[in-house]
């Protein structure tokens, strides 16, 4: 496209004769590839921006069914009567070794928390009556 353009420019002066075909066809020539060029690169622009199109419509979709099925499940989760159906429903023995193991593991990290916390606060004691008794030395 650029290229046709240089060309029409530099044979548009109608006193140069280049290989004897006249300013007019030149002219046309010029026009016609130009105008050829750009359909060829709207019709690419079109192509690529249809399929950008397409791709939003279906990411759209995607995105409409995601919500409608949270939607779905968080009606289902509020349902008391589901709830209660599921709560009664018994765990399967993996799940419930798993549930055993992470309450073990939240008693102990339980246990360790109210030890170094009954550490912490013996030792800010300590550092507390320290800097009293330094104040009333000095």
């Amino acid at each position: 496209m650029g290229v046709d353009r240089f060309e029409f420019r530099l044979t548009a002066n109608p006193c140069e004769a280049v290989e004897a075909r006249s300013w007019s066809a030149v002219f046309y020539w010029s026009v016609t590839t130009t105008t050829k060029h750009c359909i060829v690169f709207f019709s690419v622009c079109l192509k690529a921006l249809n399929e950008s199109i397409a791709d939003v419509k279906t990411n759209c979709v995607e995105c409409f069914e995601s919500v409608a099925l949270c939607e779905q499940l968080h009606r289902a989760d509020n349902d008391p009567a589901i709830r209660t159906l599921l709560q009664q429903r018994p765990l399967d023995p993996f799940l419930d070794s798993l549930l055993k193991s992470i309450r073990s593991q939240q008693a102990y990290v339980d246990r360790e928390m109210t030890k170094a916390d009954a550490v912490l606060d013996d030792q800010w004691q300590e550092y507390q009556s320290q800097r009293l008794n330094k104040r009333y030395l000095l």
